[in-house]
This record gives C-alpha cells, sequence and structure tokens, in this order.
C-alpha cells in the first residue's frame, strides 16, 4: 500500500472559516461576499455604545397623540435659545418646548391651517410652512406672518437658505422654475416678481436645493441637455444681468429626491440609489454610488418621497416604514457604505395586550403545563378578598391563572410618515396622530419601575449601566420586533468539494444583556443540520430580588455549539430573535472543517 496522496493529506487538514465582527449587508467590490450577511434586519453597530459587536437596534415610544395625521416635525432654537419643537398634524400648527429627556412641555397650537396637506419646513432661525395657497414665516420669536400668497411660490416642496436669501422650487406646475426671496431683514422675507431662475427647458422638476459654501446646489430629475445637477453662484456686480449665473453643471446623471451634505461629500437619491459627489468644492470630483450593494432593495422604495437624515453617525434613508441606515465610520468597501435596515417602524392600533400563563398557586385555579407562554384564549378579569386584580384564561372546564405583560401583539400596523433626525435623536410620527421617539435617549438611564424601587442603588445601576440602554427600552411601540442576520451560502472559496465540519468547533462570541436571547441555524446545501436556542448572559438578578441589573462578569460570551455536519459543499448561517425585550449583540462567529477525500484507500 502506497502512503497517502497529497489530496489525502489535504483532506486530513482543519481549515478555519472566521465571520469577525460581521458587518452591514454589502457586497460591492468584495471577493468574498459570503463573509458578510446577505439580510440585516434591526441590527446596527452601536457607536456610541462601544462599536464592537453587531447588535439589536433600540426600540421607540410613544410620546405624544394628536388628533390628526402628523405631516411634519422640524426643530428650532428660539430667542430664548431653547429648542422647540414643531409639529404639524391635521390642520393644526403646534410648539413643544423639548426638555433633556422624554417630556414635552408647553405644547401650544399656534397656527389654524386651512390644507391639512401642507408641510412645515425649517430654514435657518425660521420655520416656513405651506398652507394651500399661502406661504407662512414663523421668526424665532414665534412671531407668524404670510410671506406670499402667490400660488407658484406656495407649491413648492424644497428650500434652501443661500447668499441671505431663501430660495424656494419643486412645484410640481412649474418644472425647472427656481423662486428667490429678498435679502433677509430684521428675520423677514418678501419675494419680488422678477426673483426667478430658470434651470430647465425640458420639463425636468427640481428635486432638491442645497446650500453648499458659496453655491447653490440644483438637483433635477432629468438632464434635459442642461445637465442633471446645475451649480450657482451669485456675481458680485451682475448690472442687469443674471444675479445668479450658473458656475458648473454635472451631466450624466440625475435625482429623484432628497439631497444633504455629509462631512465633505454631497449626497442625493438618484436612479442609481443614494450618490454621492466627493470633495464638491474642488475641480475633480467625481460622482460615486454608496449604495451599490442594496440596490435590488433600495431601487423598489419610491426614492422621490424619501427622506435623508443623519443619526448618530449614520445616514438615514427614510421610506415606507422602513429606516436604511448607512454606517459612515466603517470606511468604504470600494465606494460602497455599509447598510443596515430597521424596518416595522410605525404605530399601532386595535393591538392586543399579551398574558401569560402564570406559575403561581391559588386555590380554585390550574396551572398551565406551559407555564410564561402566551394565553391564546379569552382573559377574564376580577377583583378577589384581598382587593387584588386577577386575571385567568378559561378553557372548557379549566380555569387557567395568568399574569400582565407589558408586550402588546396584533393589530392595525401605521408606517411612520413623518421623520426628524435633530440633535442625535430621531422623531417620526404617523397617520393616526401619533409621536414617537427612538430610545438611545435612554443610554445610561433606568427604567420608571426600577427608578422607583425602594431598594434602587443609582451608583450600582451607573456603574453597570453606563453607557448602555436597560433591556426595557428594547421594543418598537410595546411590539417584539424580528431581530434577523442572514449569510450568504457559504462555500468557503472551494464550492465544488465536499466538506465536514470539525466537531464542536462551530462557536458564536456573543455580547452580554440581561434577558438576552437568540437562536441560530445551520443550513448545509439548504438542509437544517442544526438549530439551537442561546441565552448569552450569565444569569439575572430577578430571582434573587435585587431588581433588575445584569450580573455577568464580562461583556462578551463565547458558546460552543454542537454542530457537525458531513459531506456539505455550502454552509449557510441565520441569527434571528422575536422575543420581548431581549436584545442581542454578535461580536463574532467562527468554526473549522476539513476537505471530504474524494480518493479511494490505497490508491
Amino acid at each position: 500500500m502506497r502512503g497517502l496522496s497529497e489530496k489525502q493529506k489535504t483532506a486530513s487538514r482543519s481549515y478555519a472559516r472566521y465571520y469577525a465582527r460581521p458587518r452591514g449587508f454589502c457586497i460591492g467590490g468584495e471577493s468574498d461576499p459570503t463573509l458578510y450577511p446577505k439580510r440585516i434586519k434591526n441590527m446596527y453597530i452601536d457607536y456610541e455604545g462601544g462599536g464592537d459587536a453587531l447588535e439589536s437596534v433600540p426600540g421607540f415610544r410613544k410620546i405624544y397623540s394628536f388628533k390628526g395625521t402628523v405631516h411634519s416635525i422640524t426643530s428650532m432654537y428660539l430667542s430664548d435659545r431653547r429648542e422647540y419643537l414643531y409639529v404639524h398634524s391635521g390642520r393644526r400648527l403646534y410648539r413643544f418646548l423639548k426638555s433633556d429627556r422624554d417630556t414635552l412641555l408647553s405644547l401650544v397650537p399656534i397656527a389654524e391651517l386651512n390644507d391639512c396637506k401642507s408641510y412645515c419646513l425649517c430654514c435657518g432661525s425660521s420655520a416656513f410652512l405651506v398652507d394651500g395657497e399661502r406661504l407662512i414665516q414663523i421668526s424665532n420669536t414665534g412671531e407668524i406672518k404670510t410671506v406670499s400668497e402667490d400660488k407658484q411660490i406656495a407649491g413648492c416642496t424644497t428650500l434652501a437658505l443661500f447668499d441671505g436669501r431663501l430660495f424656494l422650487s419643486g412645484n410640481p406646475d412649474c418644472p425647472g422654475e427656481i423662486y428667490y426671496s429678498s435679502k433677509i431683514q430684521d428675520g423677514f422675507i418678501s419675494f419680488a416678481k422678477d426673483g426667478i431662475i430658470k434651470d430647465s427647458s425640458g420639463g425636468a422638476r427640481i428635486t432638491s436645493l442645497l446650500s453648499l459654501g458659496d453655491s447653490l446646489w440644483v438637483f433635477k430629475s432629468a438632464d434635459g441637455g442642461e445637465g442633471g445637477i446645475v451649480c450657482h453662484k451669485a456675481a458680485k456686480d451682475h448690472d442687469g444681468g443674471d444675479e445668479y449665473p450658473v458656475s458648473r453643471v454635472y451631466s450624466g446623471v440625475y435625482a429623484v429626491g432628497d439631497a444633504i451634505v455629509l462631512l465633505d461629500e454631497v449626497l442625493f437619491l438618484s436612479h442609481d440609489g443614494l450618490s454621492a459627489i466627493e470633495r464638491p468644492r474642488s475641480d475633480s470630483c467625481r460622482i460615486v454610488c454608496r449604495s451599490k450593494g442594496i440596490c435590488s432593495s433600495l431601487l423598489s422604495e419610491d426614492l422621490s418621497k424619501a427622506k435623508l437624515g443623519v443619526w448618530q453617525g449614520y445616514v438615514t434613508l427614510f421610506t415606507g416604514g422602513r429606516i436604511y441606515l448607512a454606517d459612515t465610520r466603517a470606511g468604504l468597501r470600494d465606494t460602497d457604505f455599509e447598510w443596515y435596515l430597521i424596518d416595522g417602524v410605525g404605530g399601532y392600533k386595535n393591538d392586543r395586550r399579551v398574558y401569560r400563563y402564570s406559575s403561581a398557586l391559588k386555590e380554585g385555579y390550574d396551572l398551565h403545563p406551559d407555564r410564561d407562554a402566551p394565553a391564546l384564549g379569552m382573559i377574564i378579569s376580577l377583583i378577589d378578598e384581598n382587593g387584588e386584580t386577577l386575571y385567568y384564561e378559561k378553557s372548557e372546564d379549566k380555569k387557567h391563572l395568568v399574569y400582565s405583560t407589558e408586550e402588546y401583539e396584533g393589530g392595525d400596523f401605521y408606517p411612520a410618515c413623518a421623520i426628524l433626525c435633530h440633535g442625535g435623536l430621531m422623531w417620526f410620527g404617523t397617520q393616526t396622530g401619533d409621536l414617537f421617539l427612538f430610545n438611545n435617549d435612554k443610554r445610561s438611564f433606568p427604567p420608571d419601575y426600577l427608578k422607583n424601587r425602594e431598594d434602587f442603588d443609582p451608583e450600582e445601576y451607573r456603574r453597570l449601566y453606563h453607557g448602555k440602554i436597560h433591556p426595557d427600552f428594547y421594543s418598537f411601540s410595546s411590539h417584539a420586533p424580528e431581530y434577523l442576520i442572514e449569510y450568504y451560502p457559504d462555500g468557503c472559496g472551494c464550492d465544488d468539494q465536499s466538506k465536514n465540519t470539525v466537531a464542536g468547533s462551530l462557536t458564536v462570541c456573543c455580547k452580554t444583556f440581561p434577558r438576552s436571547r437568540l437562536s441560530l441555524t445551520v443550513l448545509a446545501d439548504g438542509k437544517a443540520v442544526c438549530s439551537q436556542e442561546i441565552s448569552p448572559t450569565s444569569f439575572d438578578f430577578y430571582e434573587l430580588d435585587f431588581g433588575d441589573l445584569p450580573a455577568a462578569s464580562s461583556d462578551e460570551i463565547c458558546v460552543k455549539l454542537p454542530e457537525r455536519a458531513v459531506g456539505w459543499r455550502k454552509k449557510r448561517l441565520i441569527l434571528s430573535g422575536r422575543a420581548f425585550r431581549a436584545p442581542f449583540g454578535i461580536k463574532s462567529i467562527g468554526y473549522r472543517y476539513k476537505l471530504r477525500s474524494e480518493t479511494k484507500k490505497g490508491e
């Protein structure tokens, strides 16, 4: 018998496959895209909390309920140097004094409106409201003035402050026209009939205006021969000529929606997705696509109605109850951002409170075998002899004692229809008139029930939760969201060869959270070979009656899983979680495999 062949020797070696710090889904420029997730939902890199894991997005909570649809939200500092929140709901415009936490003070309805489809835009130190056929200005002192009753101006949808003037455009009845006001004097403006710039003769609509340095950037929905992006500069001495001549033109690209400035780039929504103008102030700038990795998802959205913003270092692209997050801190792969998705952004009506089967014994009631499982039957409440409220589920001849939770399920979902990213906070409103706020402002702050306990120790809480968000704030308006990380089928660079997983080598390094829970499913050539629940936390102080404080001795826990798939060519990993207030974080995933020999013994 001869010795082992080179192929057999190779088959006996062990190879490692390692997913280091799972990142956003984006395959632009990657030689091995399988190392990056195919889909991510409601997960992101929390840079404010350390940024060393891919973890659950904090939830959001309802702040206030209005009587009409929330059309717009904007923020402005008034003359008293305090920040106010303007909310346009129904036929009224409201003003709040924004406090440090979730309390909105001094609600004041400051304007009665005629057209419930109008919207509020903030520019400089004033807010401008398009109400029917008039443009209203709200100064930094709170004074309201009708600026113009011209239908062409009142029909505009985008504005910018440039050269001390207000520029408006986007009226669908007047495509290609830009209207500009007089110089701002004493905080107020006026419009003249000759204050018009015509940037398109082919009917191309202007989608957005942007003021950057000494130029006004105009983004159009088509080229039309005059360029898809046009820059204007103020003429030093126009002598009756063009007051804002064209200084630069970009052809071959056109916009479909919003535009913002981010550091040294101009970002705008184009027919390619999210595009960027690199080094816009120089003569050597170029236009690149920042969303190639998610084009199939992004281009299926209505980008003409999408809104761009910045939240905690992420570029936010809001559309249709979904928020795409572009990671600007991770660096670029080729020309692409890394992307994350927040889904299910909105509110509920007619939802149902979740009751769970109790493990407590009480005379006259039965214990359900599935303790703590959701009760699906009709829930009946009564007051016992001690004055306490009891809940039970009646099924046939049994009465199962249940307990009430703060979780809700079902109901009618109403996606967000207005959004504001400002000062590190993200607000949004719905058609039902509800105003919500994301819970990232709750970092290092305890829940009310915990803070009000007699044995609560604020110093101990700060030690354990400094820079962290308590698990109670991980719910989407009291509903359990779905957290998901799904990888591409991975052949480890040798798709045509069979492989065996080394037994016990699959290791998941998790970030520790109280109540953390997730499920890992491994599929080999499309068939599930391993599915296991993981609770990556040491234990909880609940049962010891010390409150809701974690006792993890480390910020991470490595969990080994008994997965041993044999003869596979491609493997796929799926991590998910759907439990209420049970976030999780993934730092790394790794496993080892061996190439399976296809040669016969003795050859």
